[in-house]
């Protein structure tokens, strides 16, 4: 029996003449991205913070184009604590500490997010991964997926008060349309 097979965006999928079906995996889009010049990386360094203080937050702010955050980066300071990885569920004021924004591709253009530092202006949302840490400075690293729409925001709080750390988010923006309006 053969059929069609239609993917969300109402295309028909692309099948060779020897039934492989051709996919765009998330690499592509990765890729896509740098060469477009909307691939960001956000970082909060060295900084000295409360406990259950959120050190990295960063909302996507466009209503063209979804954020898409892939990966996850934690230096643990000068204590053992755990950090939360959140996505934020509520409205929040950004706070006036800015966190360091990097074009992943070498463009100059911004990205259309506001990412802050050392923020105390949001309620913790719903906890999705947590990072365990030592007392010896480490690097720990996570692979995730996370969509962000217009609005939307992801936070990594750090459980213990700390006189150090460091935070970088890596990710990307990719039009409503690609991946599902």
């Amino acid at each position: 029996m053969l059929g069609k097979l239609f993917g969300k965006s109402g295309n028909q999928a692309e099948v060779s003449r020897q039934g492989s079906l051709h996919v765009t995996g998330w690499d592509a889009f990765m890729e896509n991205a740098l060469t477009k010049g909307d691939a960001y990386i956000w970082c909060s360094q060295d900084i000295n913070i409360g406990a259950g203080g959120t050190m990295l937050i960063v909302r996507n702010d466009s209503h063209a184009q979804k954020l898409v955050i892939v990966r996850i980066e934690v230096t643990n300071g000068n204590v053992a604590t755990r950090y939360e990885i959140h996505k934020v569920t509520a409205a929040y004021t950004a706070d006036d500490d800015s966190a360091t924004e990097i074009n992943a591709g070498g463009w100059g253009k911004g990205a259309p997010a506001t990412a802050t530092a050392d923020d105390d202006g949001n309620t913790q949302g719903t906890v999705f991964a947590e990072i365990g840490a030592g007392v010896a400075v480490e690097t720990y690293a996570r692979d995730i997926g996370m969509v962000l729409n217009q609005g939307e925001a992801i936070g990594v709080d750090q459980v213990t008060e700390s006189t150090a750390g460091n935070v970088t988010l890596y990710g990307y923006f990719i039009d409503n349309e690609e991946i599902g309006g």
